[in-house]
């Protein structure tokens, strides 16, 4: 088995004559135009692919332009994702004449006899990938979330015998809390490396590869979420029960076979920590995209089309009951400063009322409300973005605001027809469980 690390959650894998690449994001913005690759690459170096993955639809892993790209250089390749509820991307292939191929969880796919794929959901949209054939495991987790290590009880299991490459998200990917509250954000940054460790410790692999967390933050609003980036070499001296292997994308990682467990052969000193840090260093201040104005007429336009849209997807008695009576569609108050308007946001009923000066509101651009409420995974996006101050407000009661646009981006729609769907009864009891607990670990993160 070769592995290639490309960058971000990307990777070549060569195995018995075939080639897959996983979450190919190496080029194209992202998030409201405020991330950027921090490792880049023309789709034509990729050379021939037989085999495409990608974990879900955020746009640091399925990026359309990019894709496209990819496909006009290997037009016979095959896709492999999740099955989904929507149909969204399978849909999206077709479109394209592309095959693709929806994997059940825990139903693995079988190539020539020796090689054997499994995708296992995770959480609302996201997914992971592992490959293995009679040698070796590749398990790939980039950016899913477990409440409990025993979650990865499947991946542990597929895994069982061979030697096992690892590879899972090292950083950050969204703002978790007012980015002024320096402690605050340190916590949230030592949390998230404890649950890796808490992975690795449950899946006891032979090798730990870092991805997944290769981001260069390039908008004038989101430059503090450069200080949140981790050089994944200062992890080395914390996971020491493991191989740590970290190399650039002229990295050949190439795994021996199973006779001789335990060895790599590999040059993994092409990406020093010092060359690392003077990448970080290099992109730190260095600002792409500019912030442009955006009238307040347009912004009530989008808000209403949200709201309307919303309303399509949705039944509305349920989405009225659930917004009285949990916490679905809660209104937000925002700062508009370069307008220096405070506004409160009923989504569902389409309200948009200017008020005084208040204490507990998010501060943020023209530009970017705009792109809340006219984007896909809006709240998301946001969150993801960085492109925001917490005045008073929680990173939960921001979430609030839209989350059932998160629902829906999942094919996930509230009609009575879903009270018959015992499989999104099964996904939303996770996500309330996960939701729940976030919450109440974090109930006091203002």
């Amino acid at each position: 088995m070769k592995i290639y690390h490309l960058g971000h959650s990307c990777f070549k894998v060569k195995l018995k004559g075939y080639t897959f690449l996983l979450d190919p994001w190496l080029d194209e913005l992202a998030f409201f135009k405020s991330w950027y690759p921090l490792f880049k690459m023309d789709p034509a170096e990729l050379g021939h692919i037989d085999y495409m993955w990608f974990s879900h639809e955020h746009p640091d892993h399925f990026n359309p332009e990019y894709v496209k790209k990819i496909l006009f250089k290997n037009k016979n390749i095959q896709v492999l994702f999740q099955n989904t509820f929507d149909k969204k991307i399978y849909n999206f292939f077709k479109s394209l004449n592309t095959n693709i191929i929806e994997l059940r969880n825990q139903k693995y796919l079988k190539i020539d006899n020796n090689i054997k794929i499994q995708i296992n959901s995770c959480g609302l949209y996201d997914s992971y990938f592992q490959i293995k054939d009679e040698d070796f495991c590749f398990t790939h987790l980039n950016d899913c979330v477990f409440s409990f290590s025993s979650q990865l009880r499947p991946a542990l299991e597929f895994s069982n015998g061979n030697q096992h490459i690892l590879t899972s998200q090292f950083g950050l990917a969204h703002l978790p809390c007012d980015h002024r509250k320096k402690l605050q954000l340190k916590k949230f940054m030592d949390d998230k490396i404890s649950k890796l460790i808490d992975q690795i410790k449950y899946l006891r692999p032979d090798y730990f590869i870092p991805s997944s967390s290769s981001v260069h933050f390039c908008h004038e609003e989101n430059q503090h979420m450069n200080d949140t980036r981790i050089n994944p070499y200062d992890l080395k001296d914390r996971i020491k029960f493991t191989k740590f292997i970290l190399g650039d994308q002229n990295t050949e990682l190439n795994f021996k076979n199973k006779k001789k467990r335990g060895g790599v052969n590999c040059k993994c000193d092409n990406l020093s920590r010092k060359k690392y840090d003077e990448l970080l260093k290099n992109t730190k201040n260095k600002i792409l995209i500019k912030s442009k104005p955006v009238s307040y007429d347009e912004i009530i336009i989008n808000i209403k089309k949200k709201s309307d849209k919303l309303k399509k997807l949705n039944n509305k008695f349920i989405l009225f009951f659930l917004k009285i009576f949990t916490f679905i569609l809660k209104d937000c108050n925002f700062y508009i400063k370069d307008t220096k308007q405070f506004i409160r946001v009923n989504v569902l009923n389409n309200k948009i009322k200017e008020i005084k000066l208040c204490k507990n509101y998010v501060e943020l651009s023209s530009c970017t409300i705009n792109n809340l409420y006219k984007s896909d995974f809006s709240i998301d996006s946001l969150i993801a973005s960085g492109c925001f101050t917490l005045n008073n407000y929680s990173i939960n009661e921001l979430n609030d605001h839209l989350n059932i646009d998160n629902l829906n981006q999942a094919g996930i729609y509230l009609k009575f027809s879903t009270l018959f769907n015992i499989g999104i009864y099964r996904k939303l009891f996770g996500i309330l469980f996960q939701y729940l607990r976030f919450k109440f670990l974090h109930k006091n993160d203002i």
